[in-house]
């Protein structure tokens, strides 16, 4: 799979480098493949570079820019712990803050760069947890041959394994972002900010910095407009930050272009809310969900690799071959996953049926993040369920009995929280867990009624029950947080009452008044 900068390549050059794709080498690296690489890089004069994977197989060979190479696709494309080599000139030699948070990121063993001027010169290698390794210069490949890349790689590997890890990194608290919003003029932007800051937390990353412009729509090339580049260079300079996080789903282009010009790796809140869920599943239903919702994801952004790919080769040529394989790759697994999720789903059907035949009620719990529903669900019905103050502390869907009084049992059901600015992919890849809210005979709204924010959480509540075809079901909103004597209330047609989760303040009244909608 080539990608990147290829619509000055020759076709022919092209057939031939798609023959290198597949084959396996012997050793860290095989410096035969890098000379004969390194002829293409000073034939066109263009950065070229390849990843190999945990078999030594070559899998994609890239010409400029590897930041959007697939590999997102870890698990479906086999390069969980993947090696990256660069070819490039002097002046592009030292691994940036860039280079190393996208390995982190992508948990890939090491990145190494290599100048080439016709022959190797000298290499640099970041590697996990291990301090940059320079590698002195070299004269002749011979030399390497003998004392150089290989055997310093060797080292790093060695000195790695003696760490006691097994891989990359995974600890993003060493990840220093800036936050990036944009809007229209009147929107609260700090409001979009709080909240990205909080899910950038939630997924381990330390927030420095926020950068926000307002403007009546986004760039289509940057987001922000171009002339707001340097001030964001400055910032994420200033702050020495090796991420930038835009609240905005942004497109596989956009992205591309705002890496290439502020030279840090780039996120989009999206990416980051699937990066959570990733973390938090623990059932196996819930990690197929987000498998599935992260394939969904990237398909988009693979069409767009390789529809740039594509450009100049004709409509029958290996950019439009390329394109289709990799289509029907991330197409066959998400088959897969979904045939799996669809086979849980009809057990969850016939559960269902034989709640019905028992006459069982079902009550569930639906809110924004963070609202308390988990706490709630642990007061009403003496559960485990794990609760913390953070954005998606739960992601899997729990169930258990609740006793309404002496002879009255309900199944009290808490599903996954909803956000703003909820990526598509996420509410079609969850369609199953979400019917447990379809499908129930009341619907408790939690509201965080300590929240400022709480008015517009709770529409967005509303407009995502609209979408999942739940805004029909009786429900009563459960304003909760009672306890933290709030200012604040909502607006809304729909019956309220307060209580307080964590004292138990109001939760016998609630129980009443659930007994009185499931029984009138």
């Amino acid at each position: 799979m080539i990608y990147g900068d290829i619509e000055k390549i020759k076709k022919f050059d092209l057939i031939e480098l798609e023959k290198l794709i597949g084959i396996k080498i012997d050793g860290i690296v095989d410096y035969d493949l890098l000379l004969l690489l390194g002829s293409y890089k000073q034939k066109y004069n263009i950065d070229i570079g390849f990843v190999l994977d945990d078999d030594n197989k070559i899998v994609y060979i890239f010409f400029n820019n590897y930041a959007n190479l697939p590999i997102d696709n870890a698990d479906e494309l086999n390069v969980p712990q993947g090696r990256l080599f660069l070819l490039t000139n002097g002046n592009n030699l030292h691994i940036s803050n860039a280079d190393k948070a996208y390995l982190r990121k992508k948990h890939l063993q090491f990145i190494c760069k290599v100048i080439y001027d016709g022959g190797i010169k000298n290499a640099e290698v970041a590697i996990l947890d291990v301090d940059d390794i320079k590698l002195q210069d070299i004269t002749s490949v011979e030399f390497i041959n003998k004392y150089g890349i290989d055997e310093k790689l060797q080292e790093a590997l060695q000195s790695f394994k003696e760490l006691g890890k097994g891989g990359f990194s995974t600890n993003e608290n060493d990840q220093r972002a800036v936050l990036v919003g944009v809007g229209r003029r009147g929107d609260d932007i700090e409001v979009c900010l709080n909240e990205l800051q909080g899910l950038a937390e939630a997924d381990d990353i330390s927030v420095v910095g926020r950068f926000w412009q307002t403007r009546k729509k986004p760039d289509r090339a940057y987001h922000i407009g171009i002339g707001k580049l340097d001030e964001l260079r400055d910032i994420i300079a200033e702050k020495q930050a090796n991420l930038v996080i835009f609240d905005d789903e942004l497109s596989a282009n956009k992205i591309k272009n705002l890496e290439d010009e502020l030279e840090v790796k780039v996120e989009d809140r999206a990416n980051i809310i699937l990066d959570i869920f990733a973390k938090r599943a623990k059932t196996n239903e819930g990690r197929l969900q987000v498998n599935l919702a992260r394939m969904k994801y990237n398909l988009s952004r693979v069409n767009a690799f390789q529809n740039t790919a594509s450009k100049g080769l004709g409509m029958r040529g290996v950019g439009e071959t390329q394109m289709e394989l990799n289509r029907r790759i991330l197409k066959n697994k998400m088959y897969s996953v979904e045939k799996q999720i669809e086979q849980m789903k009809k057990q969850r059907e016939l559960r269902r049926m034989r709640r019905k035949e028992n006459r069982e009620k079902v009550v569930a719990l639906v809110g924004y993040t963070n609202a308390g529903k988990s706490t709630l669900l642990n007061k009403l019905t003496d559960a485990d369920a794990f609760v913390e103050n953070m954005l998606f502390a739960t992601l899997d869907t729990m169930t258990r009995e609740c006793y309404l009084d002496a002879q009255t049992k309900v199944l009290l059901t808490d599903t996954v929280g909803f956000i703003d600015k909820l990526p598509h992919e996420f509410i079609d890849a969850f369609s199953a867990t979400l019917e447990e809210s379809i499908e129930s005979n009341l619907l408790l709204i939690v509201v965080d009624i300590s929240d400022a924010d709480c008015q517009r959480k709770y529409e967005v509540v509303l407009s995502t029950l609209e979408k999942i075809k739940a805004n029909n079901i009786p429900s009563l909103v459960v304003l909760n947080k009672s306890d933290a004597n709030s200012k604040y209330t909502i607006n809304t047609s729909k019956e309220t009452i307060l209580v307080s989760a964590r004292s138990g303040e109001g939760i016998p009244q609630l129980k009443k008044k659930i007994k009185e909608y499931l029984y009138k």
